[in-house]
């Protein structure tokens, strides 16, 4: 299986904690968080990761420079945008390397604990055109929650508050940052080639009326969009 990394984003709210690296470089005991995602995929056996492209933007450089010669047991290949094109925008453009009709992607500043074979699985038995990896947890206040029919098929999704908004814990289902996805999907997407355009705001929705489905992981989940998200991820991907 070929897998998209989603690593170019800019990282405003993490720049006062880590001021001269890209996010996806951001160390987390003491090495970038785009390693821990490599290392995940490397140690899948079923279906196992044969290509991995990162979709590089802001400070590609650095990000090259810190992968580019080592090992893994994949091929790994990058996919530079010269003007921000947002999630989906580089989803999009990365897919032009890829050469299989299903692909993995992940979004490069979120950790999940996912199990591929049964990620895989659901997204074949269902015949989805994108099925997404969720988790459940008990301060989804922050987040956009997904609202499911019985068989997981995504129905919508609830907005997260504004920035300004007093946020109270409360538990709810969250997109896990993980997605399996259809070629063809893409492809058909009405924006044009190199154009900007998000996948959460503007995808989603179109993806909405055709088959798209959730998939629940178990596992642990974190993101580092947040100061207090990176601190904490220190602890919980502690050993990984």
């Amino acid at each position: 299986m070929e897998c998209i990394i989603l690593a170019g984003g800019l990282g405003t709210r993490l720049k006062k904690t880590v001021p001269d690296l890209p996010k996806p470089l951001a160390p987390v005991n003491d090495q970038p968080f785009l390693a821990l995602l490599l290392k995940q995929l490397a140690a899948f056996k079923k279906p196992k990761i044969s290509k991995v492209i990162l979709a590089v933007g802001y400070k590609a450089e650095a990000v090259q420079a810190c992968f580019q010669k080592k090992f893994y047991p994949f091929e790994l290949l990058f996919s530079r945008e010269s003007l921000p094109l947002g999630t989906g925008g580089a989803l999009k453009k990365a897919l032009s390397l890829c050469t299989q009709e299903t692909v993995l992607a992940l979004n490069g500043d979120s950790y999940l604990a996912f199990d591929p074979e049964k990620l895989f699985l659901a997204h074949s038995e269902k015949q989805a055109d994108i099925t997404l990896a969720y988790t459940e947890i008990t301060e989804a206040s922050r987040y956009g929650r997904l609202v499911l029919d019985p068989a997981e098929r995504i129905l919508s999704f609830q907005e997260k508050p504004s920035q300004n908004t007093v946020l109270k814990p409360a538990n709810g289902k969250i997109n896990g940052g993980v997605y399996l996805i259809q070629k063809q999907i893409l492809e058909q997407l009405p924006f044009k080639e190199n154009q900007a355009f998000s996948l959460e705001k503007e995808a989603f929705p179109i993806f909405l009326k055709k088959r798209f489905f959730a998939c629940f992981a178990s596992g642990i989940f974190i993101d580092i969009g947040t100061p207090e998200s990176y601190l904490k991820a220190q602890q919980i991907l502690k050993g990984i």
